[in-house]
């Protein structure tokens, strides 16, 4: 038989072009590009050996038929192994290739198997082709056999990944499904329309530049702005690393300038800067097996497989910056500093590596230029602890499992119990009972924070709804507004409408702000303005840990400020050392504690001549009551009353207190 090699030719050139293009461009070494250099090159080869046959053929007196046999057979060879490399393309792209269940595999590899030895036991049973001087090569019932075989591989490849489409995009799974069908086609066509042309190798290779525009060419692992591979990329390939099994080191560096020039000239300025560094670290810096990565903000990361600690590398770019750097005719001076993650670091999965590197880094710039830290197991705790504390977070918040529970306050002119602060707490069988000090920011990070806002006031709304805190005393309770909260702008017509449904007085409501809320003014005040008209009252929670603007903070429609523990604290402590100053006759000493121990004695007749009235946190002794009493103080709150409770406990402790009252 006579082969056209058209088909090959062109097909040929093609691959040649995706071969040099795959080479220059590097892609990370993810199982996916591995995968496809692997049928890449299997399908060149291909057509290579397709086309070498025909040429023996029209030349028998150049190529011996034991050649041209064999010729064929390395064909067939590696034409087979073409639908289990596809196979393997499918799968990687699911992201389930370190995972592939063991039938899946062992179906794969007796299929090759399977082929193989068709195509190697060809010559002794004519199988799937027969070739002599005479008659030529001709193809044979095995050969429609494996071309059937490799159909079906093909479309299971095609059901695999449609399976799991949601760990797929739809561009993936649309060019598997181009690839499925040119195949199907040119497969038919070569065994009954057109036996003369080699068009199965040229129907890989179209499926095969398909798949390269469509899921190699997109540089989805790649920082635009830089041009070298971003944080997905590096969360890509730290996941199939710890997958596996396989160790690796990272040396993290930013720079402790780079926030500071970045505010001051603008973001346009220093993208040549990220073009001109990530250059220079891809060709000047990184050594054989390392890899960069631009995570964000003016923060790199520098990857390697195994054990190195970038002693060189850390070298390097300490010595690029020993000088300015000029940029648009600007001359900076950056200084780097680094962190150090080895690969002894015991990372069980990228939900702790981001987080390890973001803080890694922010330790580096706190201690300054060309600083090294290494991180430790300490940090890689904290780091573990606080995925624990997400994952109890996410399920308490799903499960409506949050606590609410309250920490009275007192009222020295009632005499009672008047009012209480809402605390969450969240009950975990490993860390026992957890704090807001330590899930809030968590929430806050990854935006659960109004979801648990909204949950926590639908439970107050309830026990409200189901308690008559007006006869045990209670005239109203605190509820805590994160920030975060206050931004939103649904916010208030949707405590509007949870406190309608459960019927809730909303005058029996206080919503704290904190001064971080009240700073943002122009936001947070439509939300104010919308719930105060409703029957809503606020107060400001923890005065004096900001630095909220003093006249903007009055402005807004608030009725209860709360001087913070830390400023209550701080009187007392100064107190002690103002009576042993007038006990010891030490002038000098007791004129500077006087001039210090004004400022609670000034805030609470300041606010009050306003109209508001004052809450002072941490109350912990009767001498606290009692001085505070004097200073005329509206409310107080501490452990000297009570810690937090949960509500049963509440309920008791306030109907003892106030019976007693």
């Amino acid at each position: 038989m006579n082969w056209n090699t058209d088909y090959g030719v062109v097909s040929l050139f093609v691959l040649c072009v995706l071969l040099f293009y795959n080479r220059i461009r590097k892609d990370l070494p993810l199982r996916k590009n591995k995968v496809f250099d692997y049928l890449l090159i299997t399908v060149t080869a291909a057509v290579i050996l397709d086309i070498l046959p025909s040429f023996a053929e029209k030349h028998p007196e150049m190529i011996p038929a034991s050649i041209t046999y064999f010729f064929v057979i390395a064909l067939y060879m590696v034409v087979v192994a073409i639908p289990v490399l596809f196979g393997l393309m499918a799968v990687s792209l699911t992201g389930r290739l370190g995972v592939i269940e063991k039938s899946t595999t062992r179906f794969a590899a007796a299929c090759f198997v399977f082929f193989e030895l068709c195509i190697v036991t060809s010559p002794f049973t004519g199988f799937v082709f027969l070739y002599s001087a005479e008659t030529g090569y001709r193809i044979n019932t095995g050969f429609y056999i494996i071309n059937v075989l490799e159909g079906i591989l093909v479309i299971l490849s095609s059901i695999y990944i449609s399976f799991y489409k949601d760990t797929t995009t739809i561009i993936h799974r649309s060019a598997i499904y181009i690839y499925t069908a040119a195949t199907l086609l040119t497969c038919f066509l070569q065994a009954f329309k057109f036996a003369g042309y080699p068009i199965i190798c040229a129907g890989f290779s179209f499926s095969i530049f398909i798949l390269f525009i469509t899921v190699q060419a997109h540089d989805s692992f790649r920082d635009q702005k830089t041009g070298i591979f971003s944080m997905d990329g590096l969360n890509e390939l730290q996941k199939e690393y710890l997958s596996d099994g396989i160790g690796y080191s990272l040396l993290l560096f930013t720079f402790t300038d780079y926030k500071l020039v970045r505010n001051s000239y603008g973001d346009e300025i220093m993208k040549p800067f990220l073009r001109n560094i990530s250059g220079f670290i891809t060709h000047d810096v990184c050594g054989k097996g390392v890899i960069p990565f631009y995570i964000h903000s003016g923060r790199f990361a520098l990857m390697k497989k195994g054990f190195y600690d970038f002693s060189e590398e850390k070298a390097a770019i300490d010595n690029a910056f020993l000088n300015p750097w000029e940029i648009g005719g600007n001359r900076f001076q950056f200084s780097p500093t680094y962190a150090y993650i080895s690969s002894d670091v015991e990372i069980s999965g990228v939900e702790e590596a981001t987080p390890l590197i973001d803080n890694a880094l922010q330790d580096a710039v706190r201690s300054g230029p060309f600083s090294f830290i290494s991180v430790d197991e300490e940090m890689l705790y904290e780091i573990k602890h606080e995925g624990k504390i997400r994952r109890s977070l996410d399920r308490a918040i799903e499960n409506d499992e949050l606590e609410v529970w309250f920490q009275p306050i007192w009222c020295p002119e009632a005499d009672r119990i008047s009012s209480a602060e809402a605390l969450v707490r969240i009950q975990d069988e490993e860390l026992g009972t957890i704090y807001p000090d330590e899930f809030i920011k968590v929430a806050e990070a990854n935006g659960s924070i109004v979801k648990l806002g909204r949950q926590v006031f639908k439970k107050i709304c309830a026990f409200i709804s189901t308690t008559d805190i007006k006869r045990m005393g209670i005239d109203y309770l605190e509820v805590n507004l994160s920030p975060i909260q206050c931004l939103s702008d649904s916010l208030a017509d949707e405590f509007i409408e949870i406190r309608k449904s459960y019927g809730v007085d909303p005058g029996l409501i206080n919503l704290e702000i904190t001064e971080t809320a009240a700073s943002d003014s122009t936001v947070v005040m439509e939300n104010m303005l919308k719930l105060s008209r409703d029957g809503f009252s606020f107060s400001l929670d923890d005065y004096g840990t900001g630095f909220s603007n003093l006249m903007n903070m009055l402005s807004l429609p608030l009725s209860i400020i709360k001087i913070d523990k830390s400023i209550v604290w701080s009187y007392f402590d100064r107190s002690f050392a103002l009576n042993a100053a007038v006990g010891n006759g030490e002038v000098s000493v007791l004129n500077e504690v006087r001039r210090e121990n004004n400022i609670l004695e000034d805030l609470i007749p300041m606010f009050q001549t306003r109209g508001l009235k004052v809450i002072c946190e941490g109350v912990e002794t009767h001498e606290m009551l009692r001085v505070l009493e004097e200073m005329g103080c509206d409310y107080m709150q501490g452990f000297f009353f009570s810690k937090p409770i949960p509500t049963d406990d509440f309920i008791e402790y306030v109907k003892a207190k106030n019976r007693r009252a």
